[in-house]
């Protein structure tokens, strides 16, 4: 179980960091000789939001299980079998 969610979560931060980071750093190499670039504001501003999003989507739930008053009952229950 702790091995499906640890390739979970590395696969949605792999999809949602690290390409989009890669892919903004080769599209500055590419366009390194340009002194102006363009860019779309409504597309930067949506693409911050998802990012955003799915930071939240990792964090409400974290923060969550870290306070919740069960987290040391849960893990201590199934970490036993």
């Amino acid at each position: 179980l702790r091995f499906v969610q640890v390739t979970l979560l590395g696969s949605v931060l792999f999809g949602s960091l690290l390409v989009p980071g890669v892919s903004f750093i080769a599209r500055g190499i590419k366009h390194l000789s340009h002194l102006k670039q363009k860019h779309n504001k409504h597309a930067a501003g949506m693409h911050s939001m998802v990012l955003l999003l799915a930071a939240f989507s990792y964090g409400v739930p974290a923060a969550y299980n870290a306070t919740s008053a069960a987290y040391g009952r849960c893990r201590t229950y199934c970490y036993e079998k």
